[in-house]
């Protein structure tokens, strides 16, 4: 036995909230790397590094793949220079705002650009101007004016610019003028000079001035690992290619982002970049970042198609994971990218992949939604992406698509033979976020009821009319039972579903299958009820056993009025003690068969909390408490506890056969009635208690007010119309006066009036409306009760300690296989109703209409257009034709 114990049921919105928290992402795709340019930007700002990603990106998909390939590249390209360009004219703005400060600064930069600049004004500047023309000189390319700088005016070769670090030659790097970084150098400025972890080499990445990186170089600038990651990051590939197959770097480094060079191309779509690197056999393109992805996991994240397909080429590795175990197909799933995951899934990726929370692609595509949620479900639909596996916290993907309010996307899963009763490790069913939230794509699911019924109307019945049920699409569950897509019809109250063909024919099939099994335990219980309540009369009622075992017993009854049973019991004492054997015997077994019913139940607590139950155990207990094996005879409490135990065990067992579909509306309506009387009873208690005190005061001698206890019980019992009329005569004191008499014939009265005729007709009232409520919806209740006790059975016999042969007696169709039912109507002999194989026709043709052609339709709509037309004509020649008559008889 197994009890699986959840800790609580969750609600839609907080398993929402707890599957958001627990990890799946809603939110879109972020850049991983940002550019140099963008870096630079960000920190001169003083705000974090912005890795949103472009809103103008477009993923959608084209046909014609070189036309995108080269206006993807040119923009890319345009878009870098345009982050150059906005870098250099920021340094501009501020070196022409730190000249303000000076008395002509301005207009010396500005002659200095013109190129009409007097050089020997610029000797008598201060100081600080002077350092700043220097790189002001450098900015705009003026060697002229850098050398003379340099060699009269005692300028400062390593200054630099305050807050940002800016030197000449990073000015000059950044220019990509050579002559001035040879002039820098040759007057001894540093190479290595750093603003934090920039070198002028940098610099010259920036603007992919390929001489100005050899000329640093040749000049002794250290060539630090991370330079060829600016180059990348600069898009800068004249200088990635010096780097690489001249001064072989190497291309396989972190930094201290933890990326290589073919991770940032990747990520940033540099397919060009990323081509140079992979022609180098020094690049491992299965090189993993700090959190263990791939080129390919980036380039798929970020959905470049092209970068895709150049690692595709170069024979990338498409079953890499990362550290959630997620492959490449997972990330491109995520994007969205059609192109992405056609191209992996082609490379021999997995499309059922599952990662550390056990989510496939499918999962990830549907779990942002976007424009393009719909083609990618559909491409990983179209390569036979499974529908119900669910993800470590038992979501499919028909929840989140549900979840996310995409009806084409909920419709496309149902079409693929998604199932709506699988449900969520908190009780969630996908059906019930389907009604909640898309409720429009309920009829899916009926027509899916539909695609499960075929006949051979195709080939004219040659071979005589069949009729095909395929019961697979009810089975298509992660559960072993049969009945749980119908129980989850039923919990959501989708009884339009229900009353569908193929659910009433597997009803019919499975109710004939297990109703053997609810009737045999029927059997044993009221087997059971009825010796336990053998015993109680023969041995406890009339204190047999006594009279017979226990010396000088007064208090028996056994042979009172000269019973026949008495004095059979007296003279065979041992059939007491084969009754009393029988029960013990009964009880284990009955024991055992309450044990293997907490199998049914999902929580332990609802186990014990059942009344049905509680009622049972109490009823098994009191078994050895009202045994004379205990001390040798029996005693006058035992008799109290057999009896109430008595009345509790044929109540119970009245609820149990309640359980039948053949009883059940006769059961519900007197539970029904009982629920309204105990209303009613809290409702007007409070007249029923002012009748029984007014009842004791006014007749004290009468021995049933003589307490306001049985007092009340005498309402109740004049409540049901036994009246009492001489209480008044025999009970009133004859001492009392005239108007004492008066009032206790207003009291009785207004007893009879208010109590036994106002308050039974009201109660009579609302039982014969909810009993004609519940008439009106008999059909209901019978399918209702039925797939309840179906559903209990199938668990009781599913989740028990049974043999597995007896188990799979219990199912209809063991092998779900082969879950297929042919009918032929003609047949006389059918196995199932005559009502359903109709209503399964009525459906056949309703589909046979469907189908029909938009091409035929409309041809027959002009058909009907023609015929109209004619009809009028017909009708105006009548009417010429009446009138001539008329017109010829005057003649």
């Amino acid at each position: 036995m197994s009890v699986k114990k959840v800790t609580r049921r969750l609600s839609l919105d907080e398993c929402t909230r707890e599957y958001l928290e627990m990890g799946m992402d809603l939110t879109n795709k972020q850049k991983r790397y940002s550019s140099v340019h963008e870096k630079f930007f960000n920190r001169i700002r003083e705000r974090p590094i912005s890795f949103e990603l472009s809103s103008s990106m477009d993923l959608v998909d084209e046909t014609d793949e070189p036309t995108i390939t080269s206006a993807s590249q040119d923009v890319a390209k345009s878009s870098n220079q345009l982050s150059v360009n906005n870098y250099m004219e920021m340094v501009k703005m501020y070196l022409l705002d730190l000249a303000k400060g000076y008395t002509n600064g301005f207009r010396l930069l500005h002659d200095i650009e013109s190129g009409v600049a007097n050089l020997e004004m610029l000797y008598k500047c201060p100081q600080q101007l002077k350092n700043l023309i220097l790189l002001w000189a450098c900015f705009v390319n003026k060697c002229d004016v850098v050398e003379f700088m340099l060699l009269k005016a005692g300028t400062d070769i390593n200054y630099k610019l305050p807050c940002r670090g800016y030197g000449a030659i990073h000015i000059s790097s950044l220019n990509g003028c050579v002559n001035c970084l040879k002039l820098l150098l040759a007057h001894g400025c540093d190479p290595n000079c750093r603003i934090e972890e920039t070198t002028a080499l940098h610099f010259a990445t920036f603007t992919d001035s390929v001489d100005a990186v050899r000329t640093l170089i040749e000049h002794g600038c250290k060539l630090e690992s991370t330079v060829i990651h600016s180059a990348v990051k600069s898009r800068a590939l004249g200088c990635v290619k010096l780097l690489l197959f001249e001064y072989n770097m190497d291309v396989n480094v972190l930094d201290s982002m933890g990326c290589a060079p073919i991770h940032i191309c990747a990520d940033q779509g540099f397919s060009d970049c990323l081509q140079v690197l992979l022609k180098s056999d020094k690049t491992v393109i299965d090189l993993k970042d700090y959190h263990e992805y791939t080129a390919l996991h980036l380039a798929c994240e970020s959905a470049h198609v092209e970068c895709v397909k150049l690692l595709v080429e170069y024979k990338a590795n498409v079953h890499a994971k990362n550290m959630k175990s997620q492959m490449p197909v997972h990330m491109a799933a995520k994007s969205q990218s059609v192109d992405c995951i056609d191209m992996l899934i082609k490379a021999g990726a997995d499309v059922n992949a599952r990662d550390i929370d056990d989510r496939t692609p499918l999962h990830s595509a549907i779990s942002v939604k976007t424009l393009n949620i719909c083609q990618a479900v559909d491409t990983l639909l179209g390569y036979h992406a499974k529908v119900n596996v669910q993800d470590h916290y038992g979501f499919t993907p028909l929840h989140i698509a549900a979840l996310n309010e995409a009806p084409e996307c909920v419709e496309s899963l149902l079409a693929k033979g998604g199932n709506v009763g699988i449900q969520t490790y908190g009780g969630i069913s996908a059906l019930n976020m389907i009604v909640r939230k898309v409720p429009a794509c309920v009829p899916a699911v009926a027509k899916q009821l539909d695609s499960a019924v075929t006949s051979n109307w195709a080939d004219g019945f040659k071979r005589g009319p069949e009729i095909q049920l395929r019961f697979k699409y009810l089975f298509n569950s992660n559960t072993f039972g049969e009945i749980d897509l119908l129980k989850c019809f039923q919990e959501e109250c989708q009884y339009e579903l229900l009353e569908h063909p193929l659910c009433q024919a597997f009803l019919f099939l499975k109710w004939r299958k297990v109703r053997k099994y609810y009737l045999m335990r029927l059997l044993i219980l009221a087997f059971f009820i009825l010796i336990y309540s053998v015993y109680v009369i023969t041995v406890l009622s009339h204190n047999c056993y006594n009279a017979v075992h226990v010396f000088n017993s007064s208090n028996s009854t056994c042979l009172q009025h000269n019973s026949t049973l008495g004095h059979y019991l007296m003279e065979n004492d041992e059939v007491m003690d084969v009754s009393i054997c029988l029960l013990y015997f009964i009880s284990v077994i009955e024991g055992f068969l309450k044990i293997s019913e907490m199998a049914v139940y999902m929580y332990v607590q609802h186990y014990f909390f059942s009344l049905s139950n509680f009622c049972e155990w109490i009823f098994l207990i009191s078994v050895p408490c009202i045994s004379f094996h205990i001390q040798g005879q029996t005693y006058s409490w035992q008799n109290h506890i057999g009896a109430l135990c008595v009345l509790c065990a044929w109540t119970n067992f009245m609820v149990k056969m309640g359980q039948l579909p053949w009883f059940d509306t006769y059961v519900a309506m007197y539970i029904k009635v009982q629920r309204e009387f105990a209303k009613l009873l809290m409702a007007y208690i409070c007249l029923l208690i002012g009748f029984s005190v007014s009842l004791c005061v006014m007749f004290p001698s009468s021995q049933w007010f003589s307490n306001p206890i049985t007092g009340f019980v005498k309402v109740l019992v004049m409540m049901a119309g036994e009246l009492d009329i001489s209480m008044l005569e025999e009970h009133v004191p004859n001492e009392s006066l005239a108007v004492f008499k008066f009032s206790a014939y207003i009291i009785y009265v207004a007893l009879l009036i208010f109590v036994s005729i106002i308050l039974m007709n009201l109660l009579v009232g609302i039982a014969v409306h909810d009993i004609q409520g519940l008439a009106k919806t008999a059909g209901l209740s019978k399918v209702r009760c039925q797939i309840e006790l179906i559903y209990y059975i199938e668990l009781f016999m599913l989740r028990s300690f049974w043999p597995k042969n007896i188990k799979s007696r219990a199912l209809v169709y063991p092998s779900r296989n082969r879950a297929l039912m042919t009918v032929k109507p003609l047949n006389q002999k059918q196995t199932l109703p005559r009502d359903i194989i109709e209503a399964i026709r009525n459906v056949i043709k309703r589909k046979k209409l469907d189908c029909c052609d938009g091409n035929d339709i409309l041809k027959i709509q002009e058909i009907l257009k023609e015929v109209k037309d004619l009809r009028t004509v017909v009708e105006e020649n009548q009417k010429v034709i009446k009138h001539l008559l008329m017109n010829a008889n005057k003649m």
